[in-house]
C-alpha cells in the first residue's frame, strides 16, 4: 500500500512539473497543427468536390452535411490555435518585461486618482496579469480539442444514422420510391432520443441529477448507448474536468453559440464589392440563364477555366474549382469546322431515365457498393440468356454427333432441331470446330447486343437535351460520345456541332435539359442555360 502511494505521489509530482512546462508543448503542437490545418484546405475542398460530383442523390443529403462540420472543425482549430499562439506570445513577452521592469509602479505613472483606482482594480499587479494570461492560454488550448471532439461526436452520430439508413433502404426497400417509412421511423426514434441526450449535455447532466430510480435506470442505458455511438466516452474525463470549475464552465456554455456561428456563418459569409454587376458565379436563381447570356463566365468554357485556375497556386487551385453547371463549351472563341460542348449528366437523372425507359437494363446499381460483397454490376438478361443458349446448343450438338438415344424427346431438339442436318453431316473429329463455330456465333450476337445497348444508352441520355444555336435547332445533328470531363471528373456527353454554317461574330448556344421532378416521364421541367461564344474565322 505504501509503495502504491509512493508511486502515486511520484506520478503526481511529475504531472505538476510537466504542468509547469506544458506551455512549450502547447506552442509546438499549436505551430505544427496550424501549418497542417492551413495546408489541409485543398484536401477538404477536394473531398467536398468529390462528394458533390460522385455521390448518388439519395446519399448526398446524409453525407454532405459532414463537409460543413469538417469546415467548422477547420475553422475552430484555425481560430483557436491562432489565438492561443498570440496569447502565449503575449505571455512570454510579459515574462520578459517583468525581468526588466518588475511590477507596475502606478505612482511613477502619476495618473489621477480615478484612473489609478480603475487600473489597480482591473489590472492589479503585473504578476496577476501574467497568471491570467497563463490560465487563459491553457484553457483555450484544451477548449480547442474539446470542441473538436464534440464536433467529431456529431459527425460519428450522423455517420451511424447514414449507414443504418443505407442498410434499411437496400435490404427492406430496394425498389421503394421516396423516403422509406422504416428510415423515417428510425430517424424519428434515433434523433428524438439523441435530442434528450443533447438536453442533458447542455444542462450539464440535468437528467443525471434526477433521483427517481426507474428514470435513472432507463436513462442510464440510453446514455451508455449514445456514449458509444458518439464516441463521447473518449473525451468524457476532459469534459467533466472542464465543467466542474466555475472559470472553465463559463467557457463551456460559450461553446454552443460559438460552434453555431462557425457552422452557420463561416461558410455563408461573403464580401460583395460590385453592386451593379450581376453575380454570374452564383447558382440557383431562376434567371441565371439570362445572366449567362450576357456574361463570359469562366466556368462555362474549358479554355477560360484553365486560364482562371493557372492564376492560383497548386495549393489554392482546388479551392477555386467548381462543378460544371449543365454544360461547358471548349472555347469562348471558336474556329475550324466543329465546336465542342460538354453536357453534364446529373446524378438525379437516374430516376427519371428509369421511369422513361423501364425496359432498358442499367449498368450499375446506384449507391455505395463493396467489391467483396456486391460490386454494383447489374446482370444483363439478354447477355445471360445468350450464354445459356450457347451452352444448350453445344449440348445438343454433342448429342447429335455422338448419336445419343435421348435426342428425340430432349428440350434441345425442340429448340435446335433445325440444325440437325448440319451437325449430322459432321464427323466426331469436327467437334472442336463445331464448338468454335457455335461460340463465335453467340459471341457475335453478344457483341452486337452490347454495342446496340451502349448506343441506345447514349441516345437515351441525349434525348433529354434540346439545343439551339441562335434560332436553329441542333438537337438531331449533334455527334456525341460518353466523356469524363477533367475539371472534377464529371460524367456526361462530349458533343460536336458544325461551325461552317455560322457567320463570323457572336452567337449563343441555348440548352434545355429535362430534370427529375416528382414522377415525370414526359414534359419534365427543364434547366435552361445560354452560353455566348464567338466564331473568329
Amino acid at each position: 500500500m505504501l509503495e502504491q502511494r509512493s508511486k502515486k505521489n511520484i506520478f503526481s509530482e511529475w504531472l505538476e512539473q510537466l504542468q509547469q512546462e506544458s506551455w512549450q508543448l502547447e506552442l509546438l503542437i499549436s505551430g505544427l497543427a496550424l501549418f497542417g490545418i492551413w495546408e489541409s484546405r485543398s484536401g477538404l475542398m477536394k473531398l467536398e468536390n468529390y462528394f458533390d460530383t460522385n455521390l448518388a442523390g439519395e446519399y448526398l443529403p446524409l453525407l454532405s452535411p459532414l463537409i460543413d462540420v469538417f469546415w467548422a472543425g477547420w475553422a475552430i482549430f484555425m481560430t483557436n490555435l491562432l489565438i492561443h499562439i498570440i496569447l502565449r506570445g503575449l505571455w512570454i513577452g510579459a515574462i520578459g518585461l517583468r525581468y526588466v521592469s518588475g511590477d507596475i509602479d502606478f505612482d511613477e505613472l502619476n495618473y489621477s486618482d480615478i484612473f489609478r483606482r480603475f487600473f489597480k482594480k482591473r489590472i492589479g499587479g503585473f504578476d496577476e496579469y501574467i497568471e491570467r494570461l497563463e490560465k487563459l492560454s491553457s484553457v483555450i488550448f484544451s477548449f480547442t480539442f474539446l470542441l473538436f471532439m464534440m464536433l467529431f461526436s456529431i459527425v460519428f452520430l450522423n455517420l451511424v444514422f447514414a449507414l443504418v439508413s443505407i442498410v434499411i433502404s437496400n435490404v427492406f426497400y430496394p425498389d421503394f420510391n421516396g423516403p422509406p417509412p422504416g428510415i423515417l421511423l428510425f430517424g424519428f426514434v434515433f434523433y428524438g432520443i439523441g435530442f434528450l441526450v443533447l438536453i442533458d449535455f447542455i444542462t450539464l447532466g440535468g437528467f443525471k441529477k434526477v433521483k427517481d430510480p426507474t428514470f435513472s435506470k432507463i436513462y442510464f442505458w440510453i446514455y451508455r448507448i449514445f456514449s458509444i455511438l458518439s464516441l463521447s466516452f473518449i473525451y468524457r474525463p476532459l469534459l467533466l474536468n472542464f465543467i466542474d470549475n466555475k472559470y472553465t464552465r463559463r467557457l463551456f456554455f460559450f461553446a454552443f453559440p460559438y460552434m453555431i456561428v462557425l457552422i452557420m456563418g463561416f461558410r455563408l459569409m461573403s464580401l460583395e464589392k460590385y453592386s451593379y454587376i450581376p453575380d454570374f458565379d452564383k447558382r440557383g436563381d431562376i434567371y441565371d440563364h439570362f445572366v449567362d447570356e450576357e456574361s463570359v463566365n469562366w466556368n462555362n468554357y474549358d479554355d477560360l477555366r484553365l486560364e482562371h485556375h493557372t492564376t492560383y497556386s497548386d495549393l489554392d487551385r482546388p479551392l477555386e474549382k467548381s462543378r460544371i453547371v449543365l454544360a461547358s463549351l471548349d472555347k469562348h472563341e471558336m474556329s475550324g469546322s466543329f465546336g465542342k460542348v460538354f453536357l453534364s449528366y446529373h446524378r438525379n437523372d437516374n430516376k427519371m431515365i428509369a421511369r422513361q425507359h423501364p425496359d432498358f437494363t442499367k449498368y450499375k446499381e446506384t449507391g455505395i457498393n463493396h467489391r467483396m460483397l456486391f460490386d454494383g454490376e447489374v446482370e444483363d438478361t439478354v447477355i445471360e440468356g445468350l450464354k445459356t443458349q450457347q451452352l444448350r446448343e453445344i449440348k445438343y450438338m454433342l448429342k447429335v454427333v455422338r448419336d445419343q438415344e435421348d435426342l428425340i424427346d430432349s428440350t434441345e431438339t425442340r429448340e435446335f432441331g433445325h440444325l440437325y442436318d448440319e451437325y449430322t453431316s459432321k464427323t466426331k473429329d469436327d467437334i472442336g470446330g463445331l464448338r468454335a463455330e457455335i461460340i463465335s456465333k453467340y459471341s457475335d450476337q453478344r457483341n452486337k447486343h452490347a454495342k446496340d445497348r451502349i448506343k441506345r444508352s447514349k441516345e437515351i441520355i441525349q434525348s433529354n437535351y434540346r439545343i439551339w444555336i441562335d434560332d436553329i435547332s441542333y438537337s438531331d445533328s449533334l455527334q456525341c460520345s460518353f466523356y469524363t470531363h477533367p475539371n472534377l471528373h464529371e460524367r456526361g456527353l462530349l458533343c460536336y456541332f458544325p461551325l461552317k454554317s455560322l457567320n463570323v461574330g457572336p452567337h449563343i448556344i441555348h440548352l434545355r435539359k429535362a430534370y427529375n421532378d416528382d414522377d415525370c416521364t414526359d414534359n419534365c421541367p427543364e434547366h435552361i442555360k445560354n452560353i455566348p461564344f464567338r466564331v473568329i474565322d
